[in-house]
């Protein structure tokens, strides 16, 4: 693995589509219930600009989403809904795990480590420090429920931003945008 190579991953739940709160467990094991899943359209949309300046910059785009424990359909709806939403994105760069996975262990399994050209979109701090304490790069989506003990102190988006501020911040992570200057 060359350290020059960078890669995106991006969470779907509480990240490309709204997490329900309050959705009680029984409902999240229901047919249906992951392939019905609102969309956070402004991240959605950066999401797919992305993908379309990959050959242009040089990266790639993969999903990393956990999987419910219970839930047989889940990983055949959270696929239909990326189809639909985002379908450009390859199903080969769609990486599921199971619920509660070190989702930086899961990458590096795979790609045989994790280093700064590596940045993890994701709602979750846990996973966030997780992907950074392994040498990646995190990016917290705040998406109007989560950030409310504020251990995360790293790189912030939000869902309610522009896709083009959204765009903008991951390329910077990417490296491929240049850092706010600071005015003296």
């Amino acid at each position: 693995m060359f350290e020059t190579e960078k890669r995106l991953f991006v969470d779907i739940d509480g990240t490309l589509a709204v997490w329900q709160v309050g959705t009680p467990y029984e409902e999240l094991l229901k047919r249906g219930y992951f392939r019905s899943l609102p969309v956070h359209d402004s991240v959605v949309q950066a999401v797919r600009v992305l993908l379309a300046k990959e050959k242009q910059f040089g990266f790639k785009t993969y999903i990393l989403s956990a999987l419910m424990p219970g839930n047989p359909w889940a990983e055949a709806e959270k696929r239909a809904w990326l189809n639909e939403h985002l379908p450009e994105l390859s199903a080969s760069r769609m990486i599921f795990c199971e619920s509660g996975a070190n989702k930086s262990q899961i990458v590096a399994e795979r790609f045989g480590e994790i280093y700064q050209g590596f940045v993890l979109l994701n709602d979750y701090s846990a996973n966030l420090h997780a992907w950074e304490q392994a040498g990646g790069k995190g990016i917290k989506l705040m998406n109007g429920i989560n950030g409310t003990k504020g251990t995360w102190n790293g790189l912030v988006v939000s869902r309610f931003a522009s896709p083009e501020h959204t765009e903008i911040q991951i390329l910077r992570a990417l490296g491929f945008w240049p850092e706010k200057s600071e005015k003296a």
